[in-house]
C-alpha cells in the first residue's frame, strides 16, 4: 500500500513533464511543486513535535505528503481512547487546522475537483476521529477505516492525474488552457470548509470535557 501511494504521488508529480512547450504541463508542474513545498514546510514542525508521537503511533494520521497507511498493528488494536489521548488529538487537530486551508487552496489550483474530494475526505475522516473520541470505536477500527478513506481519495487522485494526461495530450497545437484561463469560482464546498473545520473542533473540545478524568 505505501509503494502505491507513492508511485500515484510521483505519477501526479510528473504529470506536467510530459512536453515543456505545452502550456497545462507547465501550469500543472509549477503547482504541484509549489504546493508540495508548501504543505511539506507546514506539517513538518507536527511531524516533529514530542508530544504527539504517541498518538501518531496509536492512529495513522501523521501529517506527510503522502499519508501513512494504517500498520498492521494499529488496525489490530482493540484499545479505546483515553482522557490523555483525546486532549492530544484536540490539539493535532487544532494545529493541523493551519495547515489544511492553505493546502486546500493549492489543491485547487491544480484541479478544483480533486480539492473538493480533499475536503470530502478530510471532512469524513474528523467525523471518524471524533467516533474514536466518543469511544464507540476502537483504535484499530478507526485506522482501518482511515485506511478506506486514504483508498478512496488516491482513487479519485489517481483519476485525475488521467484526466491531467488527456487535457495535456490536447493541447498538442501549444494551445494554453488553464494558465490563460479566468480563475474558477470558489465552490461553496471550499468557501465552507474553514466553518465546517470549526465545528467539528468545538465537537471534539466538547467531548474532551465530557470524559472523566
Amino acid at each position: 500500500m505505501p509503494g502505491r501511494r507513492s508511485a500515484v504521488f510521483a505519477a501526479f508529480m510528473l504529470a506536467g513533464c510530459l512536453t515543456s512547450g505545452q502550456q497545462e504541463a507547465i501550469r500543472v508542474q509549477r503547482e504541484i511543486n509549489r504546493a508540495m513545498a508548501a504543505s511539506d514546510a507546514c506539517l513538518a514542525p507536527l511531524r516533529a513535535r514530542p508530544d504527539y508521537q504517541a498518538l501518531y503511533w496509536r492512529l495513522a494520521i501523521e501529517p506527510s505528503v503522502p499519508p501513512p497507511a494504517p500498520t498492521p498493528a494499529q488496525m489490530a488494536d482493540t484499545g479505546l481512547v483515553d482522557r490523555a489521548a483525546l486532549r492530544v488529538m484536540v490539539a493535532v487537530h487544532a494545529d493541523l487546522a493551519v495547515c489544511r486551508g492553505p493546502m486546500i487552496d493549492s489543491i485547487a489550483r491544480i484541479a478544483p475537483e480533486l480539492a473538493e474530494t480533499a475536503v470530502d475526505v478530510g471532512l469524513r475522516g474528523d467525523r471518524l476521529v471524533l467516533t474514536l473520541m466518543r469511544r464507540e470505536i476502537t483504535w484499530g477500527e478507526a485506522n482501518r477505516r482511515i485506511g478506506a478513506l486514504q483508498e478512496d481519495y488516491f482513487r479519485h487522485l489517481s483519476e485525475v492525474i488521467a484526466e491531467t494526461r488527456r487535457r495535456i495530450d490536447a493541447t498538442q497545437g501549444g494551445t494554453a488552457l488553464a494558465a490563460e484561463a479566468a480563475p474558477a469560482p470558489v465552490s461553496a464546498r471550499l468557501s465552507n470548509f474553514p466553518e465546517e473545520l470549526a465545528v467539528i473542533h468545538r465537537q471534539m473540545e466538547a467531548e474532551l470535557a465530557r470524559l472523566p478524568g
